[in-house]
């Protein structure tokens, strides 16, 4: 009678072909490996790490964060690149709390606050870049309806509003302050 062994290699995710060496090919955050060629195709770099469609689809991982650039610049000094980070204690001061609150931002759904015990007296945001009141305001207003909590700030960027239709969009039980751009004379 003979034994067989079996040895387990890994296999690539995409098209399951044994991987031979050890890539980098690697989603940071399930740790799943492709072959370089797959990983074109699978991977997408976001800041330093790589992540599968998968874990882009499924997780909040991308982050708009533009505090985050300037606080980790990247400078190309010919032989080398190297992060440099602003030298004014005032910047830092300024920046890092502002970017930190933009790291921990997450982003919830509807049925994600049934979920949540949200005490009454927290303090809770809603910040949301409607891309003009014109054609997404009454969409907003019905899905803060169907929410069991109430905000209590709602921030809305890019509402596209003229001095004169400020007062078009309100909402029942929110004092609305408007910011209308201001147009450059060229």
């Amino acid at each position: 009678m003979s034994a067989t062994t079996t040895t387990s290699k890994a296999c690539c995710n995409k098209c399951h072909g044994i991987l031979s060496t050890p890539t980098k090919s690697i989603c940071n955050r399930c740790k799943v490996a492709y072959h370089p060629i797959c990983a074109k195709r699978i991977l997408k770099s976001f800041r330093e790490f790589k992540y599968c469609r998968t874990c882009l689809t499924h997780n909040d991982l991308i982050k708009y964060n533009p505090y985050f650039e300037v606080l980790t610049q990247d400078v190309d000094d010919g032989d080398k690149t190297y992060t440099q980070y602003p030298t004014t204690t005032n910047t830092l001061e300024f920046l890092y709390p502002l970017s930190k609150v933009m790291e921990s931002c997450a982003v919830y759904y509807p049925n994600d606050f049934r979920k949540f015990d949200i005490p009454r007296d927290a303090v809770t945001y809603k910040f949301l870049n409607i891309d003009g009141n014109a054609s997404n305001f009454d969409t907003f207003s019905a899905t803060l309806t169907t929410l069991s909590h109430k905000f209590t700030v709602l921030a809305l960027a890019e509402t596209n509003l003229t001095n004169d239709q400020s007062s078009l969009y309100q909402l029942d039980d929110y004092r609305s302050v408007s910011q209308v751009r201001r147009r450059v004379a060229a």
